[in-house]
Protein backbone atom coordinates (compact mmCIF):
# COMPACT_ATOMS: atom_id res chain seq x y z
CA UNK A 1 0.00 0.00 0.00
CA UNK A 2 1.61 3.23 -0.72
CA UNK A 3 0.07 6.91 0.61
CA UNK A 4 0.16 9.43 -1.91
CA UNK A 5 1.87 12.36 0.44
CA UNK A 6 1.85 15.93 -0.24
CA UNK A 7 4.18 18.10 2.32
CA UNK A 8 3.00 21.20 2.59
CA UNK A 9 0.27 21.35 5.34
CA UNK A 10 2.74 18.72 7.26
CA UNK A 11 5.15 19.28 10.21
CA UNK A 12 8.48 18.02 10.33
CA UNK A 13 8.00 15.47 13.03
CA UNK A 14 4.55 14.32 10.97
CA UNK A 15 7.22 14.20 8.01
CA UNK A 16 9.09 12.04 9.88
CA UNK A 17 6.56 9.73 11.21
CA UNK A 18 5.95 9.20 7.66
CA UNK A 19 9.14 8.54 6.68
CA UNK A 20 9.76 6.17 9.53
CA UNK A 21 6.71 4.19 8.73
CA UNK A 22 7.63 3.91 5.20
CA UNK A 23 11.21 2.39 6.65
CA UNK A 24 9.45 0.08 8.18
CA UNK A 25 6.81 -0.88 5.64
CA UNK A 26 9.79 -0.76 2.90
CA UNK A 27 7.65 1.50 1.02
CA UNK A 28 10.08 3.08 -0.99
CA UNK A 29 7.72 4.68 -3.16
CA UNK A 30 6.11 6.56 -0.50
CA UNK A 31 10.01 8.17 0.44
CA UNK A 32 10.51 9.13 -3.30
CA UNK A 33 7.20 11.16 -3.10
CA UNK A 34 8.43 12.81 -0.20
CA UNK A 35 11.84 13.74 -1.84
CA UNK A 36 10.89 14.51 -4.89
CA UNK A 37 8.41 16.88 -3.54
CA UNK A 38 10.44 18.41 -0.76
CA UNK A 39 10.17 22.27 -1.10
CA UNK A 40 13.01 24.84 -2.55
CA UNK A 41 16.23 25.24 -0.34
CA UNK A 42 16.63 28.48 1.71
CA UNK A 43 19.83 30.02 0.95
CA UNK A 44 20.84 29.25 4.43
CA UNK A 45 20.70 25.52 4.46
CA UNK A 46 23.60 23.83 4.60
CA UNK A 47 24.54 22.53 1.12
CA UNK A 48 25.54 19.10 2.62
CA UNK A 49 21.95 18.67 3.85
CA UNK A 50 20.89 19.40 -0.03
CA UNK A 51 20.40 18.03 -3.22
CA UNK A 52 19.80 19.25 -6.83
CA UNK A 53 17.03 17.41 -8.78
CA UNK A 54 15.96 17.88 -12.78
CA UNK A 55 13.55 21.06 -11.21
CA UNK A 56 14.66 22.61 -7.81
CA UNK A 57 17.05 21.33 -4.87
CA UNK A 58 15.84 20.04 -1.61
CA UNK A 59 16.47 19.88 1.57
CA UNK A 60 17.69 16.13 3.03
CA UNK A 61 17.52 16.66 6.52
CA UNK A 62 14.08 14.41 7.17
CA UNK A 63 16.09 12.17 4.94
CA UNK A 64 19.13 11.79 7.08
CA UNK A 65 16.75 10.73 9.88
CA UNK A 66 15.20 8.23 7.11
CA UNK A 67 18.61 6.94 6.61
CA UNK A 68 19.68 6.27 10.19
CA UNK A 69 15.94 4.43 10.46
CA UNK A 70 16.62 2.36 7.90
CA UNK A 71 20.13 1.66 8.79
CA UNK A 72 19.08 0.38 12.48
CA UNK A 73 16.34 -1.71 10.93
CA UNK A 74 19.16 -3.29 7.93
CA UNK A 75 16.80 -2.12 5.36
CA UNK A 76 19.84 -1.78 2.93
CA UNK A 77 17.75 -1.28 -0.35
CA UNK A 78 16.62 1.72 1.51
CA UNK A 79 19.90 2.97 2.88
CA UNK A 80 20.70 2.51 -0.81
CA UNK A 81 18.21 4.29 -2.71
CA UNK A 82 18.76 7.04 0.22
CA UNK A 83 22.27 7.39 -0.52
CA UNK A 84 21.78 7.63 -4.05
CA UNK A 85 19.35 10.38 -3.80
CA UNK A 86 22.32 12.48 -1.90
CA UNK A 87 21.74 11.70 1.77
CA UNK A 88 25.86 11.75 2.69
CA UNK A 89 27.32 9.62 4.70
CA UNK A 90 27.94 11.36 8.43
CA UNK A 91 29.14 10.25 11.66
CA UNK A 92 25.85 9.55 12.50
CA UNK A 93 25.37 6.70 9.98
CA UNK A 94 27.97 5.40 10.63
CA UNK A 95 27.55 5.17 14.50
CA UNK A 96 23.97 3.47 13.71
CA UNK A 97 25.69 1.10 11.53
CA UNK A 98 28.21 0.10 14.03
CA UNK A 99 25.31 -0.59 16.60
CA UNK A 100 22.96 -2.36 14.20
CA UNK A 101 25.96 -4.64 13.20
CA UNK A 102 25.01 -4.95 9.40
CA UNK A 103 27.45 -6.22 6.81
CA UNK A 104 25.37 -5.17 3.85
CA UNK A 105 25.31 -1.94 5.27
CA UNK A 106 28.94 -1.19 5.18
CA UNK A 107 28.80 -2.53 1.75
CA UNK A 108 26.24 -0.11 0.64
CA UNK A 109 28.34 2.74 1.87
CA UNK A 110 31.80 1.40 0.47
CA UNK A 111 29.86 1.03 -2.85
CA UNK A 112 28.49 4.88 -2.93
CA UNK A 113 32.54 5.94 -2.40
CA UNK A 114 32.83 5.59 1.91
CA UNK A 115 36.16 5.27 2.57
CA UNK A 116 36.40 2.97 5.31
CA UNK A 117 39.79 4.13 6.56
CA UNK A 118 38.57 7.82 7.07
CA UNK A 119 38.23 9.06 10.72
CA UNK A 120 34.47 8.55 11.92
CA UNK A 121 34.52 12.03 13.31
CA UNK A 122 37.21 14.70 14.58
CA UNK A 123 38.18 12.64 17.46
CA UNK A 124 36.96 9.22 16.52
CA UNK A 125 39.19 6.49 14.43
CA UNK A 126 38.54 4.53 11.38
CA UNK A 127 35.26 2.30 11.79
CA UNK A 128 37.48 -0.51 11.85
CA UNK A 129 40.21 0.55 14.35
Amino acid sequence: MTTSVSHNNRSREEITSLLKEAVKTDQQVTINEILNAWPVQPSDVPATLTRATSSHTVQLWPFYVTLYEAIEQQKTVIVSYLLDCGVAIDEDAISSAIQAGSIDNFQAFLDHGWNINTPVGVSKPPALA
